[in-house]
């Protein structure tokens, strides 16, 4: 009974006895007309349905109330209200404030509400916080509807659900997991996989393996994935044949990228089948692979798949290779490149090649590129020629510098001149001084021959 009402009663009990019949009737009436409207300060006890509502008041004053209420108080009728915004899809802007509610109870005072939440909460934000909450407890009740959660379509949910039961040494996290990898559902055995990949047990590993006979591309990738990080020393020769043999090329270049982290893999075998493949990803894949390993005495090979290489990209990795080999394996790949391929920037790039080699077998292929239509190829062929100290190549580039080519092209021929630094190239250069017309090119022709008398004074 609040204040209010025990003035009442107190006033009618001492006074209504000692009045006569007329006060008394008086007094009745003056009672029920006060009880119609309380005093000021003192309202009737909310319910605990009322105090959850005003949780999410827009008034502070009234939400802090009733969470102060809750907290302390921690009405049980409050539980399955809070539950029921917890589980409700049409609830969505309540459930911060219901969960920080919850919170307030104990888990084990309410365990099964936790673990109905936890299942049946249309967030996966609510139920990561619940997984990260059950896990403070290091109750082993909290094992089992965890690893339910391995199968949740989130993946947030799963990847905070891993990172508890990793702290479990728990058998019962296997069952399921193995359910999920017979499923029928492609999905369900990939999740299996994300599983296994941080809760690795060696029993696990006959399973792996038949995963990699999975139908599904995906399964069999993410089984590589797993076999990585977990079994790589005793699958290795299995994740070889998968790179050669497997339908999929992306399977098999992952099985590449595994088999080529390391020389002590052994993966050269592998790696020169794929050269030629008619995939162009397995191609890239098992190029790069042989060019970070450094296997320079696939050069050869290189230079014969160059050769009738359709690929751009797989052209530009294989020009590099060689580039780091530091050998033209025969020029066959490069002067094909340089003289017939279509694309400008790829016969540049082969010019480049020739020169950084700097083998003189690719002399005679960069003079017959001196012929192409391209100003951009030809000034690359003058800068590559500049490797070569050799009289024929000094005079071809005393051409190029008497001709009518582009200044681009003669400035370059100029600027392979000045490296090379022979003493045969100070005349033709004067001459050419003595009776250009272009001053800019003047200019230049005047400060080589300059460069070149100081280096032979």
């Amino acid at each position: 009974m609040n204040p209010a009402s025990l003035f009442r009663v107190l006033f009618l009990y001492t006074g209504i006895m000692k009045a006569s019949l007329f006060t008394r009737l008086i007094v009745i009436l003056i009672f029920f007309s006060i009880s119609a409207f309380p005093l000021r300060g003192h309202t009737e006890e909310l319910s605990v349905t009322e105090i959850v509502e005003n949780l999410f008041s827009t008034e502070n004053a009234e939400a802090k109330k009733a969470f102060t209420y809750i907290s302390q108080k921690k009405p049980a009728e409050a539980i399955p209200i809070l539950k029921s915004i917890l589980t409700s899809r049409d609830n969505q802007g309540k459930y911060a404030v219901a969960y920080r509610a919850l919170l307030q109870y104990p888990i084990t005072a309410s365990f099964s509400t936790w673990i109905d939440v936890l299942n049946d909460s249309p967030s996966f934000l609510i139920q990561t916080k619940i997984i990260k909450h059950l896990s403070l407890t290091r109750d082993k009740r909290i094992v089992l509807p965890i690893v339910q959660q391995l199968s949740s379509p989130f993946y947030t949910v799963r990847k905070t659900s891993i990172q508890v039961l990793k702290n479990y040494n728990d058998d019962r996290i296997y069952p399921h997991i193995l359910n999920m990898a017979n499923s029928r559902n492609p999905l369900f055995r990939i999740y299996s996989l994300e599983a296994m990949y941080h809760l690795y047990d060696q029993r696990l590993y006959d399973l792996l393996m038949e995963m990699l006979k999975d139908k599904n591309h995906s399964v069999r990738y993410y089984t590589l994935h797993c076999l990585e990080k977990n079994d790589l020393s005793k699958s290795l020769n299995t994740i070889k044949r998968t790179a050669i043999q497997d339908s999929n090329p992306e399977v098999r270049v992952k099985a590449i990228h595994i088999i080529s982290k390391s020389r002590s893999y052994s993966p050269y075998n592998v790696l020169v089948q794929c050269i030629a493949d008619s995939n162009r990803e397995v191609r890239f894949a098992a190029i790069e692979a042989l060019g970070n390993l450094n296997y320079d005495s696939t050069a050869g090979r290189m230079s014969s798949q160059l050769y009738s290489e359709t690929d751009k990209g797989v052209k530009e990795l294989i020009i590099d290779t060689l580039i780091r080999f530091d050998t033209g394996a025969g020029f066959r790949g490069l002067s094909k490149v340089l003289l017939q391929d279509s694309d400008v920037m790829l016969k540049v790039r082969s010019a480049y090649a020739m020169g950084a080699i700097e083998d003189r077998r690719a002399i005679p292929y960069l003079f017959q590129g001196l012929q192409d239509n391209d100003t951009r190829v030809v000034a690359e062929v003058c800068n590559a020629l500049g490797n070569y100290d050799r009289s024929d190549v000094i005079e071809k580039l005393v051409s190029i510098i008497n001709s009518n080519r582009s200044h681009y092209t003669r400035t370059s021929a100029l600027y392979s001149l000045k490296r090379i630094k022979s003493k045969s190239s100070l005349l033709p250069l004067f001459d050419r001084y003595s009776r250009e017309k272009d001053p800019v090119m003047k200019f230049k022709l005047k400060e080589t021959i300059r460069y070149l008398i100081q280096e032979f004074s």
